[in-house]
């Protein structure tokens, strides 16, 4: 067995950020869906003044995403546009990704909707036999991690709440199926859909 890649959790540094994912992913639609070409300097908004860090981490996200994903990221409804924003946050960390498909969906698959802080630290500890780079964190930067896993839930619309962590199964429209589908079927587990699970 190879070496067991680490954790990246530069996530921290940006949570959802789902307006500006669907800004970026609108100018990547109209510039052919060159990710190179993007700028920290394209979104020309106060509001939307990303830091450097913050650009780097939605440049990672964007390029994880299909051609298709990236269409239906600029261009469709806010409920599809947060779950291809989230889709994009588990593929770009492994993290967040275990944590769904180790905790979230072990909880819906017993008809247990809320997640408690035990789930959490269960889940925290176990991926400690194997990643030693947990071990190191300062306890700042763990609170900090977890706080932002379930903000990005939450924004995505997978909880109902960051202190209530109750577990709401999102509704998926056949187009975002389809296209996540073509992309990596494996991704539908994430949208904890029945079927997928």
């Amino acid at each position: 067995m190879g070496a067991i890649d680490k954790y990246r959790f530069s996530f921290t540094a940006a949570s959802l950020m789902l307006m500006e994912l669907i800004d970026y992913a609108k100018i990547l639609v109209g510039n052919g869906f060159v990710i190179d070409d993007l700028q920290h300097q394209s979104l020309n908004k106060d509001k939307a003044k990303t830091g450097k860090r913050e650009f780097a981490e939605l440049k990672i996200r964007l390029s994880t995403l299909s051609k298709d994903e990236l269409e239906l990221l600029a261009e469709s409804d806010i409920t599809t546009q947060k779950l291809i924003s989230y889709i994009a946050c588990c593929r770009a960390y492994r993290y967040i990704r275990d944590f769904v498909l180790e905790v979230v969906l072990e909880k819906i698959s017993i008809y247990d909707h809320q997640i408690t802080e035990m789930d959490y630290n269960a889940f925290f500890n176990k991926k400690c036999i194997d990643h030693d780079e947990l071990e190191d964190l300062a306890d700042t930067t763990k609170a900090k991690i977890k706080q932002v896993v379930f903000k990005i839930l939450q924004q995505a619309g997978l909880i109902d709440g960051v202190k209530s962590k109750y577990i709401s199964i999102p509704i998926v429209e056949t187009r975002l199926e389809n296209v996540i589908k073509g992309t990596n079927p494996n991704d539908l587990a994430l949208l904890l859909m029945p079927q997928y699970v």
